[in-house]
């Protein structure tokens, strides 16, 4: 961490003479992690003590250790030295017996010592393995230090902790200009949090908030271990004396070494699982690599992006859900592999090459797993929860069903993706070193422990803003005073081939002085509009209060911008000469520093940021003390069910209140509405759903056409029949006029033959029902279009 936890101030020894554009409040400042981790004088005593008695803790135990081992030697050259009868062994056997006499005493002198120190801690180390491994990162924690640049702005830190996946338009262009892949310096900052956690749940007098149990501590010192090792590997990485050839070795090492449980290099999860990670990624872009070694001996390749390239359908899929302003896809990749894919050496080259050198893309890298592991024949492993939400997607895009079941749908994926392991949203700008760095933990520790460390983390870095700027201490170790001055010396600095920069240098005045002008426009504004709302609003002022509001909106986001182009000009060039390489020289890149923090003070990003992070401080400290309830996986045959229900509401036959069909023109009408319809969901069915889905669909419509087609033959027999009746009882009538208006004689009876002859072609023509016949025929084609599409799918 960049801050000592003793030098953090409490939150009534800020001062208020803050320089900068405005003076932070007590109100703007959020709870100090004195309130929320018990990070009091006591407790900070406390752990301070226990920290150097578990640094003694295993100087002891080494020193135990060691004795232990002499002693065992000794011991068995006593036994070979009785079992020899010479005189020179005799002699030298009363000797060595003396030694080993003496190691004795030595021995529990030492153990003595541990005992003390053990009692001074509370608890012995060595009766939980666990976090005994975990505390041993203790010793090389204390040797590494942050850069100068991530001690003196912790920004890069708070966005990609403290504001990951946090939406609010106030802070989208800083979140934007301090994102970045840091994987080094962060990857020290998290273990050290850890750690420091974790000592500090055994140092607290009474138990932290969040770690009640044996199994809390366990949870965090899986996490600790983790990022130990983590961070150690992240060493070598970045280490130009370190060959790629070395790098390999210590991950081949470390495939070994799952076999062991209790290897340093590995962490066991709760399930029996060993697994370590190793920093993955390419070119500008940061992703993580795990390595598993399952209960049942299976191998797994995991790749974690939530970035750049999870959009390759070859190893993310299609499946993508979007929840608020979130999108939801596989970026966890588990692949299942074999020990010898894994351990080979042009593939581990590659990927650590991709990794340490600028000279691959992420398409590059995605084409080499591609090539290594999917042809050769290893399985991405899909989950059961992925293919319900690939059905479920599926299922909501059928445009015929109602809306309160199409929301019904959305609410079952989002469950469904919130407990599947593999599934998180995409990362919405670039936090990817965090981002990819949270979902390996994912099952290491309870959700609880996973929130009180990030809480802790996102407090930590807030203590150290609230330390560094608010209180005005950075300010006061300014060489020069003002920004004018800072500029001028600095372009003094830098070599003529910079020119170009030292131009863009000197627009930054006066970009902050047109910045101060649209916030004095913005104050004056709210002004006005606060004048005009002490008293009722004519027509005319709503409309003047409505266009100033829209000016306040628009210099707004002109000083966003102001903002942003200066902020990225100063991390560009940190970014691109920063290195001991580069031509900026140390004076030149210290007034760089200095110009940087003088931009914070006035725009008040450190103000604006603090604000941000005290609101993730009271969200996540609502979660710790009220929990949200804990998502139950979904039972299979619950899905199942739910999507037959849903199928069958979208097979509803218009049809089915027969006895409310009145006449023949009503059921023609209805009976072609229903033959339209089943022909759309058989297009929806085909387009839309493939596997299980598909078949349990064409099943439903396949029912659901045999029946229409029961009810349309019945139907059409009864208007037949109907029809039939009608006509049979129009032509008496016109028979028995006939016969009443017709005189005896021949031509009487050839009148007669001749009505008879039409009254048949009628009754024929009735009987024909041809309209309805038509409709026999085309639910004919749509029933046996459905049949053998079933039975395609089938075979």
């Amino acid at each position: 961490m960049t801050t000592p936890l003793s030098d953090i101030p409490s939150k009534e020894s800020i001062p208020e003479n803050v320089t900068g554009k405005t003076q932070p409040t007590k109100k703007d400042i959020p709870p100090s992690i004195t309130d929320i981790l018990l990070r009091t004088k006591e407790v900070e005593a406390s752990y301070q003590t226990t920290l150097k008695n578990i640094e003694y803790y295993f100087e002891a135990e080494a020193v135990v250790s060691m004795w232990e081992g002499d002693i065992e030697r000794l011991a068995k050259e006593v036994l070979m030295l009785e079992k020899d009868e010479t005189e020179n062994a005799q002699n030298k056997l009363s000797h060595v017996k003396s030694l080993l006499e003496d190691r004795h005493k030595i021995l529990n002198k030492e153990k003595e010592l541990l005992a003390q120190i053990i009692q001074k801690i509370g608890f012995s180390p060595s009766s939980n393995p666990l976090i005994k491994n975990a505390l041993t990162g203790i010793k090389s924690a204390s040797r590494i230090a942050l850069s100068v640049s991530q001690r003196k702005h912790l920004f890069v830190q708070a966005v990609h902790v403290g504001l990951k996946g946090y939406v609010d338009p106030e802070i989208s262009l800083i979140q934007k200009d301090y994102s970045g892949t840091f994987e080094k310096e962060h990857s020290i900052s998290r273990a050290q949090y850890a750690l420091e956690l974790l000592v500090k749940s055994m140092s607290s007098l009474t138990p932290i908030r969040g770690i009640e149990t044996e199994k809390d501590k366990e949870d965090l010192a899986r996490i600790c271990k983790h990022r130990t090792n983590f961070r150690n590997l992240c060493s070598q990485y970045s280490n130009l004396k370190v060959s790629d050839e070395q790098i390999r070795k210590m991950i081949q090492d470390s495939i070994n070494a799952l076999d062991d449980p209790n290897s340093p290099a590995v962490v066991k999860l709760e399930n029996g699982t060993t697994s370590f990670v190793i920093p993955g990624g390419w070119t500008g872009h940061y992703i993580s690599y795990e390595i598993r070694k399952n209960k049942d001996g299976t191998y797994e390749f995991i790749i974690h992006n939530r970035g750049d390239q999870s959009n390759d359908e070859r190893f993310h899929g299609k499946v993508t859900f979007v929840h608020g302003n979130k999108t939801y896809a596989r970026t966890r990749v588990p692949i299942r592999v074999s020990k010898k894919v894994l351990e080979n050496s042009k593939f581990l080259d590659f990927i650590i090459n991709a990794q340490r050198s600028d000279t691959h893309t992420g398409k590059q890298v995605y084409d080499k797993f591609y090539e290594h592991l999917i042809r050769g024949n290893e399985e991405i492993l899909v989950s059961e929860n992925e293919k319900h939400i690939k059905s479920l997607i599926e299922l909501s895009k059928n445009e015929s069903l109602p809306t309160e079941q199409k929301e019904k749908i959305k609410t079952l994926i989002f469950q469904l993706i919130k407990t599947d392991p593999n599934f998180h949203s995409r990362q919405l700008y670039g936090t990817c070193t965090e981002s990819n760095a949270t979902t390996p933990e994912k099952d290491m520790a309870s959700k609880g422990i996973q929130r009180l460390l990030k809480l802790y983390t996102i407090s930590g870095i807030t203590d150290d803003i609230r330390q560094q700027f608010l209180s005005g201490a950075m300010i006061r170790t300014l060489t020069y005073r003002n920004i004018e001055d800072t500029i001028t010396k600095f372009t003094q600095k830098i070599p003529w081939i910079f020119r170009d920069i030292n131009k863009e240098f000197e627009e930054i005045p006066k970009k902050m002085f047109h910045y101060k002008e649209l916030e004095d426009d913005i104050n004056y504004l709210n002004e006005e509009i606060i004048e005009l709302s002490k008293k009722p609003l004519s027509e005319e002022d709503k409309a003047k209060v409505l266009d100033m509001r829209k000016d306040i909106v628009a210099r707004r986001n002109y000083q966003k911008k102001i903002q942003s182009d200066i902020i990225s000009l100063i991390l560009s060039v940190k970014n691109t000469y920063g290195s001991p390489t580069s031509n900026l020289s140390p004076e030149a890149y210290k007034l760089l520093e200095e110009l940087h923090t003088h931009i914070i003070y006035q725009l008040g990003i450190d103000r604006t940021l603090n604000i941000h992070l005290g609101n993730r401080i009271t969200e996540l400290s609502g979660k710790l003390e009220k929990p949200p309830k804990k998502r139950e996986s979904l039972k299979t045959e619950n899905i199942q069910k739910f999507i037959k229900e849903t199928l069958e509401i979208d097979n509803k036959s218009l049809l089915n209140n027969l006895e409310k069909i009145k006449d023949e023109t009503e059921f023609t009408l209805l009976a072609n509405s229903e033959i339209d319809r089943l022909n759309s969901r058989l297009s929806t069915i085909k387009q839309h759903y493939t596997g299980q889905l598909k078949l349990q669909a064409l099943q439903s419509l396949f029912d659901s056409c045999f029946k229409d087609n029961e009810n349309i033959q019945n139907l059409i027999s009864h208007f037949e029949n109907l029809s039939l009746e009608e006509m049979e009882a129009r032509l008496n009538k016109q028979r028995e006029q006939k016969l009443n208006q017709l005189k005896d004689g021949p031509s009487k009876d050839q009148q007669l033959q001749k009505f008879e002859e039409k009254a048949k072609i009628l009754i024929e023509a009735t009987k024909d029902f041809s309209q309805n016949t038509n409709l026999k025929e085309k639910m004919a084609v749509i029933l046996n279009n459905v049949k053998k599409e079933l039975d395609d799918f089938r075979q």
